[in-house]
């Protein structure tokens, strides 16, 4: 089998796939992210056309909270300043299927749900604060939520049906995709 010494060469490289620490630029909104009112990044701000300094900077911080997969392709993109084609290499899949889902992850990290959830979470029980960081902060589905909190997926259900209503009342409309599908 002949491997391609490109993907090869970025393959081995990739210390940056698994870095969780942050870089020093972006350092200083992790801490003052429960501080910020409101949206953590602008609500017109379109990452494929322009990327303001600020706004990556927010979306740097704001991939904190989520999944290590989700905060690594962030990571390489927009810190490390890979292309999506190259990071799709690296993991072995379609660059259009990877342009799509780093568009779902920006758009989640940018919604209103995102960021109520990180401003809010500490007041919630333990319970309620797990289930919002799976569903809302990583993503995950109700049903892949139970599964790796190890709870009934009633129970993800009837937690999420408060949440979404907490979040209606606080004035924050849930996009479709704040409301995933059972589908896992």
């Amino acid at each position: 089998m002949q491997t391609n010494p490109t993907i090869t060469a970025q393959a081995s490289s990739r210390s940056h796939f698994t870095s969780q620490s942050p870089s020093p630029d972006h350092a200083q909104y992790i801490g003052n992210l429960d501080a910020l009112p409101g949206r953590l990044l602008p609500r017109d701000h379109d990452f494929r056309r322009r990327r303001s300094r600020d706004a990556v900077l927010r979306l740097l911080a704001a991939a904190t909270w989520a999944s290590p997969a989700d905060r690594a392709l962030i990571h390489a993109v927009y810190d490390q300043g890979m292309s999506v084609e190259a990071v799709a290499a690296v993991r072995c899949t379609n660059p259009r299927t990877l342009r799509r889902h780093l568009h779902r992850i920006v758009d989640r990290l940018g919604s209103d749900a995102f960021a109520y959830v990180v401003q809010h979470r500490r007041a919630w029980s333990p319970v309620r604060r797990r289930i919002a960081t799976a569903c809302i902060l990583e993503g995950l589905s109700r049903r892949q939520a139970a599964a790796a909190l190890r709870l009934s997926l009633h129970r993800v259900r009837r937690e999420m049906v408060i949440i979404e209503a907490i979040l209606v009342a606080a004035g924050i409309e849930l996009a479709p995709t704040d409301r995933r599908s059972e589908a896992a």
